[in-house]
This record gives C-alpha cells, structure tokens and sequence, in this order.
C-alpha cells in the first residue's frame, strides 16, 4: 500500500514479480530452516504432547488431591489429638512414676485389709484396724468420687467389711465373756448395716445357735433321762448368762444413744424380743420334757428330773421366766401314771403267781424276802409266809418308795382311789379262786385261808398305811377293814375265837347277810 502511494507504475509493474520472487525466496527459506530444523520442530511437538498429557495428569492429580485434602486434615487433627493424648499420658506416667510408693501403698490396702479380716477371728483387735482402713477409702472415696482406681479399691474394701459382718455374727455363735460379746456388738453397730431392733434378733439367734450346738457336742442320746439330764443341764449353766448378756449389752446401748429407745418403741423393743425368745425355749423345753418324761418309770430318776427342772425354773426366776406352775402338771401326770403302770404290773404278776401257787405248807417261806429300807414303814413279818404275797410286798413298798419324793398332793385323791380300785381288784381275784381252792384237800384249804387271813389282816392296811406315809397324813386315807371285810367270810368261820357256836354262828350269818347286801 506504501509502495502503491509513493512509487511509479513501472515499479508498480515490476511488484508482482518481486512479490513472486519474494514469495519464492521464502518458501525456500522454509524449506531450508524445515530441513536444517527437522528435529527440533520433531521434539517440539513431542514436547508440546507430553506437556499437554502431563498437564491432563496434574489435572487430574489435582482433582484428586482436592478430594484427599479433607481427609488429609482430618487425620491431620487425629494425629494431633493422639500426640496432645500421648502428652497427657506421657505427664501421667511422670507423675505416677514420681508418686510410685504412695500409689503403691494405696494399692496394697484391699490386700491388707483381707490380711487383718482373716487374723480378727482369732484375735478382735485386727478389727479396730479393719474399720481403721475402711475409714481412710471412704474418705478417699469421697474425695475423689470419679477416680476409677479409688471406687475399686473402695469396693474391695467394702467387700472386705461384708466379711466382717459374717465373722462377727460367727463369733456370736462362740463359748464368749459378756465383754468379748460387748466388743462384738460394738463391732456391729460401727458397720451400720443392722438397727437396733435387727442387731438383738442376730444378737438373740446367734446366741441360741451357741446352746443348740453345745446340746449337739454331748452327741446321740441313748435314754430319755439322759437326754433330759443333759439338757437341763446345759440351760442351768447358760441360759440365765444368755439372758443377763442380752439385757446388759442392749440397756447399754439404750443409754448410750440418746433417741435410740424412742425409736424402738415404735416397733419391737428389745425387751419384748428377750420375752419372746425365752417364752419360745421354756416351751421348748416343756415340749421336750412332755415328749420324753412318758418313758421314765423309774422314780429316782423322775425326781432327779424334777430337781434339775424346778432349779433352772429358780434360776431363770431370777430373770422374770419362773415356770415352776407349768411343771406341776408334768411330773403330776407322770406319777400317776408311774404308780399306775407299776401297780397295773404287780396285780397281774400276783394273779400269776397265786395261779401257780400249790398250797402247800412245805411251799411256805421262812427266810426274810421284804425289802426293808431304813426310815420306812415296819413291813409286816407275816407278808414274808406266802410267795405271793411277798412279791406283791415287794412291788407295793418298790413303787411307793419311788413315788415317795416327787408325788404332788394334788394327786392324793386319784391316787387313793386308784389304791382302791386295785386292792379290790385283788380281793375280787382271791374271792373267785375261793371256789376252785374248796375242792382240794382240807390240808391246802387250810393254807389258803391263812393265806386269805394274812391278806386281809396285813397286807390290806400295810398298803393303807403306805398311802396314808406317802401323803404324810395323820388320818387314814382309806378303810382297811371295809377292804377287806368281804375276805372274812373265808377265815372267819374255822378261827377258834374263844366264843360259843351260837355267838359265832350268829356272827357269820351277819358277815353273809352284809356281804350279800
């Protein structure tokens, strides 16, 4: 455009061929620099592809780094969380290293307190050390309620005084002075788990489990009255010290505590559980004693009984529990049925020996065969001719001295009509065999009606008599002669008397004529 302003028309005409040559020059220039260049153009273009790959690569790189990043911080801020964690334990462990010894001796107190719970059985003091330990980790333990180490320390320590409890009350259960029983309760007032009216029923309980095994140590009792012996016994020499412990330690407590019996009273005091308990072991041992009296028919050994009964009554008087009334009716009954029983025996062994007896004189005794104990009614030398009779003796003056120490009087009217029934129960058996002897000769006749005298004239008013000494009366308490009036009959008619027939006759007609009314 500047040549076409400037410039004349030959040049104008000559511009094209210039241009061309110009154009040529160039092109061949190209060529040149392709040529000589080939390489480079080669390894630019190589270049410019591996640059436009990589750069699709770092895009993509990118794309995913920008996805990691949040992750990447995130676990950044773990790692720093665990490093500032491993801080603190790290100043832990510095500090627990730095406090090793008092941690380890806060450690060792479970240890110690199993290792005094064990030695205060066999010795109390170990328990002031106990509760000296139990103590010290409750004070911890509120010092430091969310201390882990110290709730369980605290609960192995609580634990620990469970046993304790247990080995307590076991000691309760042991052969104890009142002031080892003191000490005990003392113990178990401390742990707070019982109120009062708890603490005297396991007080009360652990005690009676102590009388109950020093019954089960005498072992397996053969007889009633070793049994009965024994038990009253072992209740005279320690139920009134069971008694006197129990009020002792509790009216203690009631006056060291103000407030404590008001609190009581609204329950059970501890009185009215001593009341019940003995209530409950004098029943028992009247059950006992209704239970294993029925067997002993011997009368030493039933007042041997009663006197060991009637002296733990006394001394549980001593305490406000005198059960003497409710023994009277036992040993009453028992003796009654001890005389009752042994007379039952003796009818039935005289029936026996009278049917067996011959009736002959050379049968007669001559040697002495009555017991006699001193200070006892004069038994009839006459009773000592006929076997029967002296066996009958025998058993009458064996019953009576038995029943000599411990037969109450309010049994004197049974027992008198009891004595009644049997005298004439024998006098209908000697009546019945009258019949059966007056068909044997006049020789065993003659015996038998000296045995029917010495019945009736000795033997009846012996036996009244031993009534009569027995109750300690001056009157007699039965009629000898009404007994055995109806025996008279048999005798009577062949005694030589001194009196004419018509007398004598008269005299039988009125013995017949009453007997038959």
């Amino acid at each position: 455009q500047k040549i076409l302003e400037v410039g004349d028309l030959e040049k104008l005409h000559q511009l094209p061929r210039e241009l061309q040559n110009e154009g040529a020059r160039i092109r061949q220039e190209m060529e040149t620099l392709a040529f000589e260049n080939y390489q480079s153009f080669l390894a630019t273009s190589e270049c410019i592809s591996s640059i436009h790959q990589k750069m699709s690569d770092t895009s993509r790189e990118l794309t995913t780094l920008t996805e990691v990043l949040p992750k990447l911080s995130e676990a950044g801020e773990e790692f720093c969380e665990t490093a500032r964690d491993l801080q603190s334990q790290q100043r832990l462990n510095c500090k627990t290293l730095e406090w090793h010894d008092s941690l380890l001796e806060l450690l060792e107190v479970p240890q110690l307190m199993d290792a005094v719970v064990r030695h205060g059985v066999s010795n109390l003091n170990f328990y002031e050390q106990a509760f000296e330990l139990h103590q010290f980790t409750n004070k911890l333990n509120k010092l430091h309620p969310n201390n882990i180490l110290i709730r369980e320390i605290s609960r192995e320590v609580n634990r620990s005084m469970e046993d304790v409890r247990t080995q307590l009350c076991q000691q309760l259960q042991k052969t104890a002075p009142l002031q080892v029983l003191l000490r005990i309760v003392g113990y178990l007032r401390r742990l707070r788990v019982f109120s009062q009216t708890e603490l005297a029923i396991v007080f009360i309980q652990s005690r009676d489990a102590w009388l109950q095994s020093l019954l089960q140590q005498k072992g397996a009792l053969e007889t009633a009255y070793t049994t009965l012996t024994n038990v009253t016994e072992c209740y005279q020499n320690n139920l009134h010290e069971i008694i006197h412990q129990y009020r002792v330690i509790f009216s203690a407590d009631a006056r060291s505590y103000p407030g404590l019996q008001a609190g009581l009273d609204e329950h059970t005091s501890c009185e009215e559980i001593l009341h019940g308990w003995v209530f409950y072991k004098v029943e028992s041992y009247l059950g006992l004693l209704r239970a294993q009296i029925i067997t002993i028919m011997d009368g030493a050994q039933l007042q041997s009984i009663l006197d060991g009964a009637m002296y733990l009554s006394m001394s549980l008087g001593r305490s406000g529990a005198d059960f003497r009334g409710l023994l009277v009716p036992i040993f009453e009954e028992q003796s009654r049925r001890l005389y009752q029983v042994a007379t039952t025996r003796s009818v039935d062994q005289f029936v026996e020996n009278l049917h067996s007896f011959a009736w002959e004189r050379n049968q007669l005794l001559v040697s002495h065969t009555i017991d006699r104990p001193a200070d006892e009614l004069d038994v009839p030398q006459a009773l000592e001719t006929f076997l029967p009779l002296a066996h009958l003796t025998n058993a009458f003056v064996d019953v009576f001295n038995q029943l000599r120490l411990c037969t109450p009087k309010s049994l004197r009217s049974r027992m008198v009509q009891h004595t009644h029934v049997v005298v004439a129960s024998l006098v209908e058996v000697i009546l019945s065999m009258n019949d059966t002897v007056s068909a044997l000769p006049a020789a065993k006749q003659e015996v038998f009606r000296d045995f029917v005298k010495c019945f009736a004239e000795e033997f009846v008013p012996f036996a009244c008599s031993c009534v009569t000494e027995l109750f300690q009366e001056s009157s007699p308490l039965l009629d000898a002669a009404s007994l055995a009036s109806s025996l008279r009959a048999i005798y009577a008619p062949f005694e030589d008397d001194g009196l004419d027939a018509e007398t004598r006759l008269q005299r039988q007609l009125a013995e017949v004529e009453r007997i038959v009314q």
